[in-house]
């Protein structure tokens, strides 16, 4: 009895418990060296090689911020209850991702910008507001985790090809500098297959403009997704579109090797592939093109 009880005043003076694997532990070989006349091992060497080998089984996740990293530091644990901004909801593939944001439980709170008010959004968690993008201030992305921007027009709408640069590039920037100083953590965006800041093609050198200018901010994530033709309804009707979608199944036979990032894809995909990627827990700068889209969308490349 007046072992045990030896034995537990040794414990309790060393500072370790089996319990908490964070304590420090004594040093492997000093603890060998501590042997009873009689050869037997001294009780803090039988409790320090189980923590030492509590603590090989389970690592200790690093933190940083508000995002928790994953075992090896390289990677974010995504985290539950989070809130999202949706820049685009009203357009093609806005539309989806917004319905992928507001059927995931992991997001509690949905906030929509745009100029005017969305009818069929009724859900709870979604508050929208209307307002002007290039008005917006780090105020109105506070608390939001994640950014979801699908803004986007063609020269034709939007008039001139400065308009277009206004809306394909300005605005999605200028949007994610005020997140970023909000606090935002990740900032996903569609930007378009060939990208290219370097291109003598005004609508990709744009696209790849806004792309190299996002990856300079130090979001802890920035997901670029790069989607060829998109399939699916639009509000609006564009004809270049329309024709080619009749032909895209004809086409997409032809998109084989290092063609195949050209293959069309369903806006539906490319909407639940945006909050997959933010999903995923990864830093950096990371670009999606056909068929990391699908994959991110759960779906067999076709």
């Amino acid at each position: 009895m007046g072992r045990s009880n030896s034995c537990q005043r040794q414990g309790s003076r060393s500072g370790i418990s089996a319990l908490d694997p964070n304590e420090q532990l004594l040093d492997s070989s000093s603890a060998e060296k501590k042997v009873s006349k009689s050869g037997a091992p001294d009780f803090h060497l039988s409790l320090n090689r189980k923590v030492e080998r509590l603590l090989q089984k389970q690592r200790p996740l690093q933190k940083k911020g508000p995002l928790e990293y994953g075992r090896d530091g390289q990677g974010m644990a995504f985290m539950s209850s989070r809130t999202a901004v949706m820049l685009g909801a009203s357009g093609l593939v806005g539309g989806f991702c917004l319905r992928t944001l507001v059927d995931d439980p992991d997001y509690t709170r949905v906030l929509t910008f745009g100029r005017r008010q969305l009818p069929a959004l009724t859900r709870a968690k979604v508050a929208q507001r209307v307002a002007e993008l290039g008005s917006l201030s780090p105020d109105d992305f506070h608390g939001a985790q994640d950014v979801f921007c699908t803004l986007g027009t063609t020269i034709r709408k939007a008039g001139s090809q400065e308009a277009f640069r206004h809306v394909d590039l300005e605005l999605p920037l200028r949007a994610a500098e005020q997140a970023l100083k909000a606090g935002a953590e990740q900032f996903v965006v569609v930007s378009s297959v060939g990208a290219e800041a370097a291109s003598k093609n005004f609508y990709l050198r744009t696209k790849g403009e806004l792309e190299q200018d996002l990856a300079k901010l130090p979001f802890k994530a920035v997901h670029i997704l790069r989607p060829s033709l998109l399939i699916g309804r639009r509000a609006e009707f564009r004809l270049g579109e329309t024709i080619a979608m009749k032909i895209a199944p004809a086409l997409d036979l032809l998109t084989l090797g290092a063609l195949r990032k050209y293959h069309s894809v369903r806006a539906e995909m490319v909407g639940q592939a945006m909050v997959a990627a933010a999903k995923q827990g990864r830093n950096g700068t990371h670009v999606y093109e056909f068929g990391e889209i699908v994959k991110l969308a759960g779906r067999r490349e076709t």
